[in-house]
């Protein structure tokens, strides 16, 4: 395949992707809107909610005995984590 055929290629895939990408987030922002509303309205989901995003990694960085930045680098991978099966969900 020439490179410019090649370059034409990976263009239009580039363009597909960023155009699919922008669909798929803004499925996701209107999830999460939906998500945070519904919690924001009753505080039982609220809290709900801060347990399942902060209850695991913090249980995980006390079984693995972590201290300092390494509790902190487990609920930052937790929350990616959480929003790259947000994105594939969506």
């Amino acid at each position: 395949m020439p490179s410019s055929e090649l370059a034409a290629a990976r263009s239009g895939a580039l363009n597909w992707s960023l155009s699919v990408n922008s669909a798929e987030m803004a499925r996701v922002a209107d999830m999460l809107d939906s998500i945070l509303s519904y919690a924001n309205d009753h505080a039982w989901a609220g809290w709900a909610l801060t347990l399942f995003l902060f209850a695991p990694p913090i249980l995980m960085a006390a079984a693995k005995k972590a201290s300092g930045l390494q509790s902190l680098d487990m609920i930052i991978g937790w929350l990616a984590l959480l929003l790259i099966l947000a994105v594939l969900m969506a």
